[in-house]
Formats: structure tokens, sequence, C-alpha cells
């Protein structure tokens, strides 16, 4: 298990997949995957409504293989959707507005600013598109959109204002990032319009491949049957 949840943070760049919160991800995956593999395929305790195909649906080892296939590009789709917004995130920075010069970049003197630098990387192996964008009203962020490539690092600069009046001011950015597999125009327009749109795009170009397998593959029923005295499958 440990093995998988490296591979899985390794791959997508996320330790979501790490310790025991990865752990729970995947058991409850698993869990899913039989719920919903076994509600699409598995016809054996339904009513017999006559014909042949629907009595050779019904034998055990025979499945639906379109029905197959749509629910490997469901999980394939929930997975790549949960892996993106796992990667996004809000970062904070207490910034004090101080009426002092200091060596912290969070402590900023009375109506000036400080930059800060943000090291954005992408520790996964697919490529992402990454906005970012001001949570709070003292902040600014630049550039608001960068394409990280498989372990490409690159920084944004964070600016914090100090407003007037002295005090804590906590200030926020807010980092999106998605799989870079449909082209960053497309992705920028999607994400102008809401934010959760590259996600529901990007998961399903990502499911689609299964869906044409299915379609023009597994048309019709897909069967299993044991080997006699091995108990494997052939």
């Amino acid at each position: 298990m440990e093995t998988v949840q490296r591979t899985l943070a390794t791959t997508f760049g996320s330790r979501a997949f790490l310790g025991s919160q990865g752990l729970a991800l995947l058991v409850a995956g698993a869990g899913a995957l039989v719920l919903l593999v076994g509600a699409l395929t598995d016809d054996r305790g339904r009513q017999r409504r006559g014909g042949d195909r629907d009595r050779d649906r019904n034998r055990a080892g025979v499945y639906d293989g379109l029905k197959l296939a749509a629910a490997l590009a469901l999980i394939v789709a929930l997975s790549a959707s949960g892996t993106m917004l796992s990667l996004s995130g809000t970062e904070e920075y207490g910034m004090v507005s101080a009426e002092f010069e200091s060596d912290s970049p969070t402590t900023v003197p009375v109506g000036e600013r400080a930059n800060l630098t943000y090291p954005a990387l992408n520790g996964g192996q697919l490529p992402v598109v990454a906005f970012y964008e001001p949570a709070s009203e003292n902040v600014g962020v630049a550039p608001e959109r960068i394409r990280l490539d498989r372990g490409e690092q690159r920084n944004v600069t964070v600016t914090l204002r100090a407003p007037p009046e002295t005090g804590y001011y906590p200030q926020y950015v807010t980092e999106y990032r998605y799989f870079a597999v449909l082209p960053v125009g497309v992705i920028a327009w999607l994400y102008g319009a809401h934010p959760w749109l590259p996600i529901v795009a990007t998961s399903g170009v990502l499911a689609l491949p299964f869906l044409v397998v299915g379609v023009v593959v597994l048309r019709g029923t897909v069967r299993t049957r044991r080997r006699s005295g091995t108990g494997g499958l052939l």
C-alpha cells in the first residue's frame, strides 16, 4: 500500500495520497470501485425478460462491455477531478503593517510594498497549467498563469501592500491547477467562466478514450470463464 501511495503521489504531484489521509482515500476509492463495477455489471440478480441476449448477459462471468467501459471512464473522471482539486488551494501570508523597517518579508512599513517569491513546482508526471488570483484586498500576484512541465519549477511573485493602519493583516492567494490535456487558451477561457469548468472538461477528455473503446471494441458482452482445474481466467 505504501508503494501504491508513493507511486500515485509521484505521478500526480500531490501529497494527498500519502499518510493516513492517503490510505483512507485509497480504501474509499477501492470500495467505490467495487460498488460501481458491481452495480454496472452484475445482472445476475435481475429479472430475465426473455431473449437469448438477455439470458446470456445474466449468466455468471458475462458482462456488458459498454457498462464496463462506462464504469472505467467514470472512475478515471472522478480520480482526475479529485486530484486536480487536491492540487489546488489557498496560501496564507501573515502580513504585519508596521511603522519600522524589518528584515522579515512579511513585515511591511505602513503604505509600502514588499515582494515575496512563491516557488511553484510540478512534482507530478503530467504537465499542469496553474492559475493564481488574489483572495484578499492587499495582495497581488504575477504572473497570474503559468504552465509547468514534469518536474519544472517557476517562481511566482507575491506582492504585499501594507495598509495605512498598523496591525496584523493575513493575506491570501488562491491557486488552481489543471492537467494540461487541453490547449492553454481553452483552459484559460473555461477558467474565466468558472474555476471548476476546466476540471469538468479535463476529466471528460481523460475519460473519453474509455468510452470510445467501449463503443468500438467492447460492443456487446465480455465473457470470462475458468480454466478447469487451475481456477485461472480465460
